[in-house]
């Protein structure tokens, strides 16, 4: 198995200690009823056109979604390795919410990707007030 650089590995690092920063290590916030309903709506778009982007190692659809900080977070050679890990699992059978959290300024997104041999969970952070641009992005 190839695992992704330590530059990848710092990237991911650090958006996740600034989540972790936001969350203040209290439970987790889960968003329900039409707020959950309103988000889903802005962010499953934006969930499948980077599982499609992976599947298809399309750079530029990837990031067509991303703030400008994530598009100059993620260079190409970035993509490269999360295609080289995920994109070998093919064009994903579904994406499933799981949840949404609440993240102070930010929704945490969590999807499940399955795809024929394995599923992976995905997470997509987007700000509040622009909800059709990812500001973080991991998989698990």
């Amino acid at each position: 198995m190839k695992f992704p650089n330590i530059g990848l590995l710092l990237l991911l690092s650090g958006f996740a200690a600034i989540l972790s920063a936001c969350s203040g290590g209290a439970a987790p916030v889960y968003i329900e009823g039409d707020e959950r309903v309103s988000v889903a709506a802005a962010v499953d778009p934006l969930a499948a056109n980077i599982v499609d982007a992976i599947a298809a190692a399309d750079y530029t659809a990837f990031t067509k979604d991303f703030d400008a900080a994530m598009q100059k977070a993620l260079t190409q050679e970035k993509f490269d390795q999360i295609t080289g890990i995920y994109g070998k699992l093919g064009k994903a059978d579904s994406i499933d919410l799981v949840n949404v959290e609440d993240k102070d300024t930010y929704y945490g997104v969590n999807y499940k990707v399955v795809y024929p041999a394995q599923s992976v969970n995905m997470l997509l952070v987007v700000a509040k007030d622009v909800t059709d641009q990812v500001t973080g992005l991991w998989f698990k």
